[in-house]
């Protein structure tokens, strides 16, 4: 089965000039609680959202289910 394609949108993510996923990822493990965990190796780090799309550092849109 083929993952379906995102219709187009007339928008652009700012570009993101934040920490690194890596640098954000270490600080969790620092700062939060171990019982607070994730289960997946490389978590998505989502830095913005418009309407039912949100994007991750690297400008990639994904569709928001929550």
């Amino acid at each position: 089965m083929k993952t379906p394609q995102l219709p187009p949108i007339d928008y652009t993510p700012r570009a993101y000039a934040g920490p690194s996923a890596d640098e954000v990822l270490a600080l969790r493990k620092q700062f939060v609680n171990p019982a607070v965990f994730t289960y997946y190796a490389k978590p998505i780090m989502i830095v913005e959202g418009r309407g039912q799309y949100v994007f991750d550092e690297k400008g990639r849109r994904y569709l928001d289910g929550f």
